[in-house]
């Protein structure tokens, strides 16, 4: 597709991937969204917003069947991490201001697909059964360290 028509008709990239994805947000919005009240607690503001969203889309969840495509296609692989990871795991964590945000994101995303993948397309029962406060008290925590706690450091 020519660069200058998603300019034209959508403006961005992302604003392509949010139109053909059908998701209920703007990227863009979910970042102050979920960062305006501060640091402590953010991890349970992303866990909720996310599990809540899967609720929401339900076994249609288009992010669902890119994940499938993605395991099989670079392409689909390509869009799917550039969408999740930098339109809104990279800017949450540029956004605190902390070290390592790239790998903070990655660490994110790793939770938040880990969990799409066991739930809707392996069907881990436990977690195909959890309801929605039960899947964030156990998601909350992880990514609230990788958010704002300290990483192993390497030499």
């Amino acid at each position: 597709m020519d660069p200058a028509l998603v300019h034209h008709f959508f403006g961005t990239k992302e604003r392509l991937f949010v139109a053909t994805m059908r998701l209920p947000f703007e990227p863009a919005a979910l970042v102050p969204m979920l960062l305006r009240p501060g640091p402590d607690g953010v991890g349970e503001r992303l866990a909720r917003m996310f599990v809540g969203l899967l609720r929401e889309l339900g076994e249609a969840n288009p992010m669902i069947a890119l994940i499938r495509s993605a395991t099989a296609h670079p392409d689909a692989a390509r869009l799917f991490r550039e969408f999740f990871t930098r339109a809104i795991l990279e800017r949450m964590a540029a956004e605190l201001d902390i070290p390592q945000p790239k790998l903070r994101a990655a660490l994110c995303a790793s939770q938040i697909m880990g969990l799409l993948v066991a739930k809707f397309i392996i069907g881990l029962g436990p977690l195909v059964e959890a309801d929605d406060e039960t899947l964030i008290a156990a998601y909350a925590p992880a990514l609230q360290h990788y958010l704002t706690g300290e990483l192993p450091h390497r030499p």
